[in-house]
């Protein structure tokens, strides 16, 4: 006679299994916790840059000072190094006590306390390090970035400069290919550096007829940035004034001084004979740098800086751009063109179209060419390069697009909301409209 088999054993069986599965799971998950929960004093103290607190920690566990204290794996230098200035003293007595290989432990992502430095702009911190472990500026962190790349892509430009410096162009990583240099300066350009971004163009030419991961190249995402430029920043009537007379100077990688400030030093240890008219100047010159430094005034002259350092820095990319002839650079141009037009940047058409006159006549998806886009955004310094154009403006102004609207067509449809924003009340609004819709003369 067969043995019945209960009928419960089979789902008793893999309920056992399956509870036999998950508990040592269960088991790890909570072993891990008790892990990093002992850590909670030294993660605490390198929070607050407490070397005291942190000490009393390591005389019981000497191992802590390399180890993960987090489940990111950070250790205790990453914590204080992303603390900021504040622990400072609290880094350099942790990296004394480290070796020199230590310093390249990793967190979970890939970065090293370096990569942390530079995110944050704790430069002070970053020279610790470097100076500890000069092979530190050349490792890879998180997506491939060198701690230059953190540096540049969250705008901390005391702690690029740094890095700049002792990143050398001749070590076996090669930290400035092309792949890295792209990267590099299209992290300046975003981040507003344009000086910076001007400097490595000039070193690294070949950066400007290639893209970054993204896909984009230097030249689009300098036009992509409208407030580089004088026609990308609206200033009132008094604004303006101050514009034109404040002075700027372009001055690489270095902080700027203005002329009056320099012009000062110039008079010192004056002649007897011209002393009581130097100091006079010399006041006089006081008093300017004094203005210079009220904050209406500083806020504007540093957007002018902006602005020669992006005019600057656009000029050098197109020159670089024409001396390669490669049929990237000029798909890149175009492309620039067409985020230009629509944008309003007058700056960055005339000098891709002053270094590629064809591209005059781009049109986008639509078959809108430049100056029928900057009818339809209404962008009139776009515009008034007609102008410059001859009889060509004639038939610019009679081509028609996919749904063979012509010039005339688009000027008569509203215009963006942005657009008539920038003009109160709906009769201001109305008698704009009717001044674009006097397009219609040049299609006589």
């Amino acid at each position: 006679m067969d043995q019945q088999v209960p009928q419960n054993s089979s789902s008793e069986t893999q309920n056992n299994v399956a509870a036999d599965t998950i508990e040592p799971e269960n088991n790890n998950l909570e072993d891990v916790k008790d892990e990093y929960w002992k850590y909670i004093p030294l993660f605490k103290a390198a929070l607050r840059g407490d070397w005291d607190a942190a000490t009393r920690f390591f005389v019981q566990d000497e191992s802590a000072i390399t180890a993960p204290i987090s489940q990111s794996s950070e250790t205790a230098l990453h914590i204080a190094v992303g603390t900021g200035e504040r622990a400072i003293h609290f880094v350099k007595k942790l990296v004394e006590l480290m070796l020199v290989e230590a310093l390249t432990l990793r967190e979970t992502y890939g970065d090293t306390a370096l990569h942390v430095a530079a995110t944050v702009g704790n430069t002070r911190a970053a020279v610790v390090l470097v100076q500890k472990n000069p092979d530190l500026p050349y490792i890879r962190g998180y997506l491939n970035r060198l701690p230059l790349h953190c540096a540049a892509l969250y705008a901390c430009k005391d702690t690029l400069l740094f890095l700049l410096n002792v990143t050398k162009d001749d070590h076996v990583s090669r930290p400035f290919s092309n792949e890295n240099a792209v990267r590099l300066v299209n992290y300046a350009i975003n981040s507003g550096f344009y000086d910076v971004a001007l400097n490595l163009v000039q070193r690294y030419p070949q950066v400007v007829k290639s893209t970054d991961q993204s896909k984009f190249s230097a030249l689009e995402i300098i036009a992509k940035n409208a407030s580089a430029f004088p026609s990308g920043t609206r200033l009132n009537f008094w604004q303006r004034i101050i514009y034109c007379y404040v002075p700027v100077k372009l001055e690489t990688n270095v902080p700027i001084k203005d002329p009056l400030s320099r012009a000062r030093g110039d008079l010192e240890n004056p002649a007897a004979a011209n002393r009581r008219s130097q100091v006079i100047v010399q006041k006089k010159s006081k008093i300017a740098n004094h203005a210079l430094e009220m904050p209406l005034i500083k806020h504007i002259r540093e957007q002018k800086q902006i602005h020669l350092e992006a005019l600057t820095l656009l000029k050098c990319v197109c020159k670089e751009s024409r001396s390669l002839n490669d049929s990237n650079v000029f798909k890149f141009a175009k492309d620039a063109l067409i985020v230009a037009t629509r944008s309003g940047i007058h700056e960055v058409i005339e000098e891709i179209v002053d270094s590629y006159p064809q591209l005059i006549w781009t049109g986008d998806n639509d078959n809108h060419k430049l100056f029928q886009q900057a009818v339809i955004h209404r962008h009139e310094n776009v515009f008034n390069f007609l102008y410059q154009m001859g009889d060509h403006k004639q038939y610019i102004t009679m081509r028609r697009d996919k749904l063979d609207d012509t010039m005339l067509h688009l000027a008569g449809k509203l215009a963006p909301q942005r657009k008539l924003d920038l003009v109160p009340g709906a009769a201001l609004q109305m008698q704009r409209e009717l001044q674009w819709f006097k397009v219609r003369h040049l299609t006589f």
